[in-house]
């Protein structure tokens, strides 16, 4: 993370010109690192998106992070976690228990999950229908 915030992101300020939006994305591991970078690193982004984090494969010291930087969320704008119904244990059964224990910052939660054929997405509590037919 060290080297994206003080190399990668240097860099691209001097080659290119480019907005105040940083966005840090990832899925399975790359989840589980976009929010050890928001609860470790400098903060260099502005908002973080986590697919099907793995955060069961380091849950208190992730936690721990979150607890000694909770405060410090001052530049973050918004946290975004996607996850599915059928994800891995290590998604579905750590993720909304971390939430829980460590407060966040703005927080949009997707959950997708099948039922009749159909594909829904669940948003504070709302769903809609968003495909139909067979998944595999």
């Amino acid at each position: 993370m060290e080297f994206i915030e003080t190399e990668v992101l240097p860099f691209m300020e001097k080659r290119w010109r480019i907005g105040s939006t940083r966005i840090l994305y990832g899925e399975s591991y790359g989840g589980l690192f976009v929010l050890d970078a928001l609860a470790r690193g400098r903060q260099a982004f502005t908002d973080y998106i986590a697919v099907s984090p793995a955060v069961g494969v380091w849950p208190q010291g992730l936690a721990s992070s979150f607890r000694r930087r909770v405060s410090r969320f001052s530049t973050v704008r918004s946290l975004y976690i996607v996850y599915g119904e059928k994800d891995a244990p290590l998604v579905v059964g750590y993720t909304i228990p971390l939430l829980r224990e460590i407060g966040r910052p703005s927080l949009l939660l997707l959950k997708a999950s099948e039922e009749e054929g159909r594909i829904r997405i669940a948003v504070g509590g709302r769903s809609i229908t968003v495909a139909r037919g067979e998944f595999i």
